[in-house]
């Protein structure tokens, strides 16, 4: 059966023309020679603010790390797990102390209701393993603090367990995957992400991180170098 043909009623059709009608002659009506009050405004407060490049953006999914449910964005990923093992890290005496069924230290109390050191439940012998870390300074907080990330938790990748490290700082992580050599940006191919949409934001943030530095060390070597500034030292 052949679909019905919908009709349009021609009141209908009659009222859109006189709205555009009447909108054609507000138009026409405007005074060339001044601004209507709509058309001005204020620049807003918002607008000295440069957005931050992870302005608006969605973390993408939790994964299991541990016993702790984290964001892939967070997470960065070591390609080659063969670290390095420290010599110095096999054979160490480790011991082992008391705990209390809520998780806390058995502790004594002297005579002068001191706390004694905590009560030593065995000593045994361990080899500590040497973890990959980088030091990166996290600027999302403004304080620019040198951090040690470190890669010492395991990630199933598919069938394969491979090293990451937790990383929530946008600014730490953009300095990880990214590096300055001679002057140009280049990517650190020792790492992996497992949020890839963020790759370009990380771009931009690892951009702004060295052109403020950059900037304070021109700023340092001009004040060195301007005899004006020893002068009002002197």
């Amino acid at each position: 059966m052949a679909g019905t043909m919908k009709l349009k009623d021609p009141a209908d059709a009659n009222k859109e023309q006189v709205e555009q009608t009447n909108l054609e002659e507000e138009i026409g009506q405007l005074d060339p020679n001044r601004l209507t009050l709509d058309e001005i405004g204020s620049v807003p407060v918002s607008a000295e603010r440069t957005p931050h490049p992870f302005a608006g953006y969605p973390l993408q999914r939790k994964i299991k790390i541990g016993e702790t449910q984290i964001s892939t964005t967070f997470i960065v990923i070591l390609k080659d797990k063969n670290i390095f093992q420290d010599p110095s890290g096999r054979g160490v005496s480790h011991q082992v102390i008391a705990k209390q069924k809520d998780g806390k230290d058995v502790r004594s109390v002297n005579a002068d209701g001191k706390f004694l050191a905590p009560k030593i439940e065995s000593n045994k012998v361990i080899n500590l393993e040497t973890h990959h870390n980088r030091i990166a300074s996290n600027h999302d907080d403004g304080s620019g603090q040198a951090m040690d990330w470190v890669f010492d938790r395991k990630v199933m990748v598919g069938e394969r367990e491979m090293v990451c490290c937790v990383v929530p700082s946008h600014s730490a992580r953009a300095q990880i995957v990214f590096e300055m050599v001679k002057g140009k940006i280049r990517v650190d191919k020792r790492y992996m992400l497992a949020d890839m949409g963020q790759v370009g934001r990380l771009r931009r943030v690892f951009t702004n991180i060295k052109y403020q530095q950059l900037a304070g060390e021109r700023a340092a070597q001009k004040f060195d170098s301007d005899p004006s500034d020893q002068d009002r030292q002197e």
